[in-house]
């Protein structure tokens, strides 16, 4: 694995500062959620992110207002397919490509399970 694609699979701070000033943790903010792993970081030890976020319209917004107002049903709703990253990749594409990726390593799974208890099949019999 390339030291890039390393970087980009380290987790960053939750931790993101107002436009006010205030820090504020995104999760929080999303209402919590289900962690990925039962593994602990020391979040003091992991710069805030700015909370200032450029829109599509290209003006600035503060992250911290968006998402209170999402929970409080301010927000409005946005469509997959007009959400993109900040390189103009649409994100609905890439998760297509992703469902597909998965869907193929799935079968592929099940291939070499059939493979494994047919090996199996023969040694117990």
């Amino acid at each position: 694995m390339s030291k890039n694609a390393n970087r980009a699979r380290m987790p960053v701070s939750g931790k993101i500062i107002a436009a006010d000033g205030q820090t504020h943790n995104i999760v929080d903010l999303l209402g919590g959620g289900s962690p990925i792993c039962d593994e602990v970081y020391d979040i003091a030890s992991y710069a805030p992110a700015s909370g200032l976020v450029i829109g599509s319209d290209g003006k600035l917004y503060d992250l911290t207002k968006l998402l209170a107002a999402r929970g409080e049903g301010g927000g409005g709703s946005v469509s997959a397919g007009s959400v993109t990253y900040g390189n103009g990749s649409n994100v609905a594409a890439a998760l297509d490509h992703l469902i597909a990726a998965l869907d193929t390593l799935r079968a592929e799974i099940g291939n070499i399970s059939a493979t494994l208890d047919a090996i199996l099949g023969e040694v117990v019999e």
